[in-house]
């Protein structure tokens, strides 16, 4: 069984999202992320891929968990039962999950470790919350950055049991 991750960018009250998409867009975050999930495998729900660009992530393989076995995205590995994407992944080494609340809280039993970006603000409108996590401890803790755009304080945060 690999290594399994969540990673996500929270509020101070552990909001995710905002109908159907994130908070904010920290480009150093997005580059943080990018550089944590190069090369591995993600694992994400489907309204996370229908959210992305170019409905999976380059350099990575993708593994959408969903309910709807008529689902397709080329390129992109379809499970629709957490069982199921366990068994997919189980020979690889790390996975990270990557969304949404759904995903995160099915997962989240599973998980090894949590790697979170902290945005230091309470977005009022978010309606899409990380599930608690309050029987993990913080192993590391980054100095708090700026984002020069938005001007939003935040650090990086890694949680484990």
């Amino acid at each position: 069984m690999p290594i399994i991750n969540l990673i996500a960018a929270i509020d101070r009250n552990r909001a995710i999202g905002y109908h159907g998409d994130q908070l904010v867009y920290i480009s150093q975050d997005l580059q943080h992320f990018k550089a944590l999930t190069l090369g591995k495998t993600v694992i994400m729900g489907r309204r996370t891929n229908e959210a992305l660009p170019k409905r999976k992530l380059p350099g990575r393989r993708n593994v959408v968990l969903t309910r709807d076995s008529s689902f397709s995205v080329e390129g992109v590995d379809v499970a629709t039962s957490l069982a199921e994407a366990l068994q997919m992944v189980e020979a690889e080494s790390e996975v990270f999950v990557i969304g949404g609340a759904q995903v995160y809280e099915a997962f989240l039993p599973h998980a090894s470790r949590l790697f979170l970006t902290v945005i230091d603000c309470a977005f009022p409108h978010a309606d899409t919350f990380f599930p608690p996590f309050s029987q993990w401890h913080s192993v590391a803790k980054s100095e708090v950055f700026t984002d020069p755009k938005s001007g939003l304080h935040f650090w990086y945060e890694t949680f484990e049991k």
